[in-house]
């Protein structure tokens, strides 16, 4: 016979509800038996708990990619304000165009043979999209490159949440702590972090689109693909 509710075989406490986060319905056993005492987990707060875990989880991973990153800026030699060397300066020129409102491109000057002064703009040379990222940096720093660069290790980052959630949704809580960390602490990562170059926000759109696509969400990453595309060729590859 099933006891009524509110009778002792039930116990039942107040209100209906059990422990914190548990609704007040009895898992197995008798009426009377200790098991009744044990009670079902809500789902709901079950998830809340869960996802609260993991925002917790991607913060820290967060925090320490922007730690090592920061750092390989910190020690690099000159720090973070040295001149802009090689592949930087050209994302730097261009982003600098875009925030003079002048477009994509720069302008370049040489010399010919004759030592006639020549320019040249060139309006295709670097993938459009860390420049357009960038512009509003370069515009409120004037160009400074260690702006350049503090906001570059701030992209690159990212890359460590998204890792967190991607592998946490493929592989549980563990695979996400590996992935979080691994990332946080890639030394090639954190070294192109620490420059104004383009492959860690591209890693960053590409993880992205990973996380959209689990999601099931695919028109997001979709257009994720698309921005991966603008910002290396590379990207071609992971649209295919």
């Amino acid at each position: 016979m099933i006891a009524a509710a509110g009778s002792p075989g039930t116990r039942r406490p107040p209100g209906g509800r059990g422990p914190r986060g548990l609704v007040g319905l009895p898992v197995g056993g008798a009426p009377g038996d200790s098991s009744a005492s044990r009670w079902e987990a809500d789902p709901g707060v079950a998830n809340e708990g869960r996802d609260m875990r993991g925002l917790r989880g991607a913060a820290a991973v967060f925090l320490l990619a922007l730690l090592s990153r920061g750092a390989f800026l910190l020690l690099e030699g000159g720090g973070a304000g040295r001149p802009l060397e090689g592949d930087e300066r050209g994302y730097a020129a261009v982003a600098g165009s875009l925030a003079r409102g002048e477009g994509f491109g720069f302008t370049i000057h040489g010399f010919s043979t004759g030592g006639v002064l020549v320019e040249r703009r060139l309006l295709a040379f670097r993938a459009p999209l860390l420049p357009l990222v960038l512009a509003p940096v370069h515009g409120a720093a004037d160009g400074d490159p260690a702006a350049l660069r503090w906001a570059c290790v701030l992209l690159g980052a990212l890359a460590a949440p998204l890792a967190f959630g991607v592998a946490g949704r493929i592989g549980g809580s563990r695979a996400a702590w590996i992935a979080g960390i691994a990332v946080a602490l890639w030394p090639s990562n954190a070294w192109l972090s620490a420059r104004v170059l383009s492959e860690p926000l591209d890693a960053v759109i590409l993880l992205a689109a990973a996380d959209l696509l689990l999601r099931r969400r695919p028109l997001a990453g979709g257009a994720a693909l698309g921005l991966a595309v603008l910002c290396r060729p590379g990207g071609l590859a992971a649209a295919a």
